[in-house]
């Protein structure tokens, strides 16, 4: 059977909404990356937590884009010609994320635009929300990216 092939930036409309997840948050995996990553006391354990700004262990909010972008790849740039990215607009973390959380990751493409330097590319603006189990927006982010034409 033959792959799919990859949708190029010249098919892909302003407006187009993507979902992808669940994605499953655990203590674990909350604890792995603060160890490696963002060694703040509420993130490292769940005594930590507790004594921390939430009451209880949180993840990371740079774990939190970490798993937003693996479910944009899942979700929407595994199906596209995607040439990456040159950077983030913006990054809120709205609320935090607690292990047990069960994340979606909403993006709707706000606009495209064509590359001025490479006629093989062009930009795509997207806008993403990562909710969790009971639809609470977690973090909100905005970014765009290289799309092949």
């Amino acid at each position: 059977m033959g792959e799919k092939a990859l949708r190029p930036w010249d098919e892909v409309e302003v407006g187009e909404v993507h979902r992808s997840g669940p994605y499953a948050v655990t203590e674990e995996a909350i604890i792995r990356f603060a160890e490696q990553f963002d060694p703040q006391y509420f993130h490292l354990s769940v005594e930590g937590g507790e004594r921390g700004p939430f009451g209880k262990l949180s993840a990371s909010g740079w774990h939190s884009c970490s798993i937003a972008m693996r479910l944009m790849v899942d979700g929407m740039l595994k199906t596209m010609k995607s040439q990456g990215a040159p950077g983030v607009k913006q990054v809120r973390w709205r609320q935090p994320t607690f292990a047990g959380d069960e994340l979606t990751l909403v993006t709707e493409i706000a606009d495209k635009y064509p590359s001025k330097s490479r006629s093989d590319i062009g930009f795509l603006l997207a806008k993403h929300q990562l909710e969790d189990q009971d639809g609470t927006v977690k973090m909100t982010m905005e970014n765009v990216f290289m799309v092949g034409r």
